[in-house]
């Protein structure tokens, strides 16, 4: 990978390796537990910076792409490692893979996506009014 990709892609793939070591852990438990739905809560918010962070490197090397495009392409690529991870996690002691934490990980990658899209709207929109 050149200097350059690498540069840009860095954070999502150090994002992605601090999900997997965190997914290594056995017999991990959830810190909250108020409700039955607080580890799917969890999943979608530590896969939200996935997508964001997805989302900003591809936008970087493929500005080309519509941003739809590259929100099906961060939304299939961040899902995929959701899902693979759900996979790694059966064969962790005292972890349980479960489909319906690969849901809330899409929908974290796809709410990274979202807000990564209001930022670069935001501040594009500021931008126009400091000129």
């Amino acid at each position: 990978m050149n200097r350059n990709l690498w540069r840009i892609y860095w954070p999502p793939l150090a994002w992605a390796a601090l999900l997997f070591i965190q997914s290594s852990i056995p017999n991990l438990s959830s810190p909250v537990k108020i409700t039955k739905w607080d580890d799917k809560w969890i999943h979608a918010v530590i896969y939200l910076p996935l997508g964001f962070l997805l989302m900003r490197s591809l936008k970087q090397t493929h500005s080309h792409r519509s941003t739809p495009s590259l929100l099906l392409i961060t939304f299939l690529l961040g899902t995929t490692y959701g899902i693979s991870d759900e996979l790694h996690q059966y064969f962790v002691p005292g972890r349980f893979s479960d489909w319906r934490d690969a849901v809330a990980d899409a929908i974290g990658v796809v709410l990274g996506c979202i807000i990564y899209i209001k930022a670069r709207t935001m501040n594009s929109r500021l931008t126009r009014f400091d000129t």
